[in-house]
């Protein structure tokens, strides 16, 4: 399918890209009737077939996604649909202005030890509340743990979201 910006899918206004990895494409979206900003995770047409009989990806896929729409933590965001739309299978969250783990450790060099120990704690808390309610990330790692940006009188309280 490629770059779905400025197109609507699923009934959602696609209007930028804001990161891609190797299964799938994660949009900025708005809703057309509020104009409520969103995050839209389409997986690969090619890597998530939804007919026939090589459906195993898809499967996995939409168990993971399905059962994260109960999940709740502080530090993640909560899946609100899951879904598939003209062959490819993808999912609804609230958006999240943040940056990769990755570059907010680049941009800020030297962390002090009290800053990486609550970005660990906070990393690792996470994880734990998703393995204990049966979640998996396959692909757990700087570049895709995302720390919020600071803002107004939340600029001293980072949470980092998985």
């Amino acid at each position: 399918m490629g770059d779905i910006t400025g197109t609507t899918f699923a009934g959602y206004q696609v209007r930028d890209v804001i990161d891609t990895d190797l299964v799938s494409t994660l949009y900025r979206a708005t809703e057309p009737d509020d104009e409520r900003t969103v995050s839209l995770r389409v997986v690969a047409r090619d890597l998530c077939v939804v007919e026939g009989s090589d459906r195993e990806l898809y499967r996995r896929f939409l168990g993971l996604a399905t059962a994260s729409l109960t999940f709740e933590h502080d530090n993640s965001p909560q899946v609100e649909q899951v879904g598939e739309h003209f062959g490819q299978a993808y999912l609804v969250a609230p958006f999240v202005d943040a940056m990769p783990l990755s570059q907010y450790v680049e941009e800020h060099r030297r962390l002090s030890t009290s800053a990486a120990v609550d970005l660990i704690a906070q990393i690792a808390d996470v994880l734990d509340a998703a393995h204990e309610a049966g979640l998996t990330h396959g692909a757990v790692n700087p570049s895709t743990l995302v720390v919020s940006r600071p803002v107004g009188a939340e600029r001293d309280r980072r949470r980092c979201r998985g």
